[in-house]
């Protein structure tokens, strides 16, 4: 018998996967709005700091007005939740725009080689961008921005006048030794800023990467973990997602202990309520009757209408699944009688199950279809625990056990109250069962 678990899936799928991450996106262009002013503010604070330097301020200052204001819209898009892919790129272009620029100008006005550029102390302003990129948790961003400062720092001079070789060095210099300088300069001083801009843009783009991996590793095991928890105990969860390579997932066989459990007279009770009070009332009766079934180390298989599945011994194995299935039963039928009093104060009418109990050999495993992980229960030990369920009907019991459950359980020295029958012959299996029974009582 395969369990259909639920109609979700165990598995995040890509959608499901890039709606998370466009959500961790806007959120990060807020965050990324908050650091842009406080890239604004130092750079205002530099200019103040710096007043009265003269020309040489001019390019910071007018970087960081432009910035200031790219600030301020930045933060009201945010605020708004005005979002598009494109933004954040369209932002590190302008971001990076305005470094390169800066640079520019200040080359031009002190008459500097592009080499040079690289040099001044407002170099360092393209890290801090770079940095900021990376708020946004894309890591193509981090390349983008570092390919886009590069393309303006070297097409800004030629449109600026700004040489690849100061003049004020050639003026100093004659002959072969001007070749010879601007050869130092281009190749072994010059360039070096770009070298250290490039290492920091790679080790940048692996952190996020690295950083979006394990946050998708984390989501798919929290969701995992989410939907196995609703069927399997806390232990059973921790265990299969740790090893979702061991036998859990390729399956094997077994010995379990297999409970199925049923509401009598189910039609009629859902025939005199709405729909959604039928909803809620299978909810109440499955939380009440699962929460059993894990507290005693059992696995919700499959739910069936308002039958119930259970299995002990898969996907993890104790020596005491027999016992423990044994008891998950007298304890579900002690909550349900609670919980019949509690229905009758309110002139609810009882509710009844019938227990059918067996232990045997089966092929168990987390089977992996598509998008969707299912628990898979095959075997003949299956099919007798839902005949026992049904034979509770015609020997008016609440409870069918297996003499292969009850030994399995060590219990037959305790079955105070329960009845054998030796030579049962039950409907699709061959052999002829000994099986032990109890009459029900009014609940």
């Amino acid at each position: 018998m395969s369990s259909g678990l639920c109609n979700g899936s165990f598995t995040m799928t890509y959608a499901s996967l890039k709606r998370v991450f466009e959500e961790m996106e806007r959120r990060g262009e807020f965050t990324a709005s908050i650091g842009r002013s406080i890239i604004a503010l130092t750079l205002l604070t530099s200019i103040l700091l710096s007043a009265g330097s003269g020309p040489a301020s001019h390019p910071l200052t007018i970087s960081a007005f432009v910035y200031a204001c790219l600030s301020v819209i930045g933060i009201l898009m945010a605020m708004r939740q005005i979002h598009s892919p494109i933004f954040p790129y369209l932002f590190a272009a302008i971001d990076m725009g305005i470094a390169a620029f800066a640079l520019t100008m200040l080359a031009q006005m002190h008459n500097l080689s592009v080499s040079h550029e690289f040099s001044l102390p407002l170099f360092s302003l393209s890290f801090v961008f770079l940095i900021h990129a990376s708020l946004r948790y894309r890591p193509n961003l981090i390349i983008f921005s570092f390919l886009t400062f590069l393309l303006f720092l070297f097409a800004l001079p030629p449109i600026m006048n700004v040489p690849f070789v100061s003049s004020g060095l050639l003026h100093k210099t004659h002959g072969h030794a001007v070749e010879k300088v601007s050869s130092l300069l281009l190749h072994d001083i010059g360039y070096l800023p770009i070298l250290f801009l490039s290492a920091a843009t790679v080790l940048l783009f692996m952190i996020v990467k690295r950083t979006r991996s394990i946050t998708e590793l984390a989501l798919r095991d929290a969701q995992k973990a989410s939907q196995l928890s609703r069927f399997f105990s806390p232990g059973v969860v921790e265990r299969l997602i740790a090893n979702p390579a061991g036998h859990a997932q390729s399956g094997s066989r077994v010995d379990v202990a297999i409970l199925f459990i049923d509401i009598r007279g189910f039609s009629k009770i859902a025939e005199n309520l709405p729909p959604e009070k039928v909803s809620e009332f299978l909810s109440e009766y499955r939380t009440r009757v699962c929460e059993i079934i894990l507290k005693h180390g059992g696995t919700v298989d499959k739910f069936i209408g308002d039958a119930v599945l259970a299995v002990f011994g898969a996907p993890v194995s104790h020596e005491s699944d027999a016992e423990n299935a044994f008891n998950a039963s007298l304890e579900i039928d002690r909550e349900l009688s609670r919980w019949n009093s509690s229905r009758n104060r309110s002139n609810l009418p009882p509710i009844e199950v019938g227990i059918g109990g067996h232990y045997g050999e089966v092929f168990a495993g987390i089977v992996e279809a598509g998008q969707i992980l299912e628990h898979t229960v095959l075997g003949d030990a299956v099919n007798v625990s839902e005949r026992l369920e049904r034979l509770t009907r015609e020997l008016k019991s609440k409870f069918i056990f297996s003499d292969a459950l009850v030994s399995a359980s060590g219990t037959c020295s305790i079955m105070n109250g329960f009845e054998i029958l030796e030579n049962v012959q039950i409907r699709g299996h061959s052999d002829k069962l000994k099986i032990w029974y109890r009459q029900k009582k009014a609940y």
